[in-house]
């Protein structure tokens, strides 16, 4: 359930801009590097406007939505809570780069190798920080500590991007809003 919101509008906003990173595969120079850092920071405002406002109304009412979902039968009120606490934990991790495409525009730059140390980074600190939470939080912990390795994940996708391409996810000049949808 956690998955919904990224899954359905950052899959979209992805998929649509797939076909132009493929076209834009073949440019290459400072003008290359200008679309594909604009196409980015176009699709993760998009992304954004709708997932982050997902992700506070998954934290906020986590238990009405459990409970009417799945409050029946064997699934009492204290499994309510349980679950509920699991779906708030993961709803902090709301840039789940796996679906919001943040290692789409490698494959523009033929780099196939950073995405996947990147995933291997995420998965040993979702462990770790899993391990650790655990104990403390119950089951919300294991959700907590792969939603900060998530998180991680997608932070550590848009520097190395950064680093290549220049500032992909900043405010375009001049823009009184930080949700515009088209490149200045």
């Amino acid at each position: 359930m956690q998955v919904l919101p990224v899954s359905l509008f950052g899959a979209s906003v992805t998929a649509v801009a797939l076909p132009d990173l493929a076209r834009d595969a073949i440019a290459a120079g400072d003008a290359a590097n200008a679309q594909l850092r604009a196409r980015i920071a176009i699709g993760f405002r998009r992304i954004a406007f709708f997932v982050i406002p997902s992700a506070f109304a998954f934290a906020a009412i986590a238990r009405p939505i459990i409970a009417l979902l799945f409050q029946t039968g064997r699934f009492d009120a204290d499994d309510t809570v349980l679950v509920a606490g699991v779906l708030a934990a993961y709803s902090s991790a709301c840039w789940d780069s796996r679906r919001s495409g943040c290692s789409r525009p490698f494959l523009r730059l033929r780099d196939t190798r950073t995405p996947v140390r990147i995933a291997i980074t995420s998965l040993v600190m979702s462990t770790l920080l899993s391990w650790l939470f655990m104990p403390r939080f119950g089951p919300a912990g294991i959700a907590f500590g792969s939603s900060i390795a998530w998180t991680f994940n997608t932070v550590l996708h848009l520097y190395d991007l950064d680093r290549r391409i220049g500032r992909s996810c900043s405010a375009p000049t001049g823009a009184r809003s930080g949700w515009s949808s088209s490149p200045r």
